[in-house]
């Protein structure tokens, strides 16, 4: 899938130069409802786009004060890439009905092994929500 619409991603993704409706990021969709393959694009690097995106999107610029100030300072270079999602490539190739069967310990506050780390080593663990993510099971384990 291409010609990603301009407000479906996050204000990091690259605009078209020539049709700035729509975004340079592709996704790679498995059929019959597995849901993306492989997602990717470029990104975007000049500091006032990513403040006119961020504008747009209603992003709070003090969420992402560090990520401006390398902008800012010029560091970003042109840069894309893409990623494929293990546990969906599992789920696609097992035909399961959901993409929490792929995982040994699901990511989400109340499993087992979130439990076992708050209680066995009395650890601050905090879930860290990704924000271009479309499954509302992607979070990440930081101990801290």
């Amino acid at each position: 899938m291409i010609d990603i619409p301009l407000l479906e991603r996050e204000f990091y993704d690259k605009q078209d130069p020539e049709r700035p409706d729509v975004l340079l990021d592709f996704d790679l969709i498995y059929p019959e409802g597995y849901e993306e393959a492989i997602s990717g694009g470029e990104r975007e690097h000049e500091y006032e786009q990513i403040l006119k995106r961020m504008e747009l999107k209603k992003t709070p610029p003090e969420q992402f004060k560090d990520y401006l100030e390398v902008a800012k300072a010029g560091i970003l270079r042109h840069s894309a890439g893409c990623g494929i999602g293990i546990e969906r490539f599992t789920r696609w190739i097992l035909a399961l009905d959901h993409v929490e069967k792929t995982r040994l310990f699901a990511k989400t506050q109340e499993n087992t092994l979130y439990k076992l780390l708050k209680r066995t080593f009395d650890l601050k663990v905090r879930l860290f929500y990704s924000a271009r993510s479309t499954s509302i099971f992607n979070f990440h384990y930081y101990i801290i």
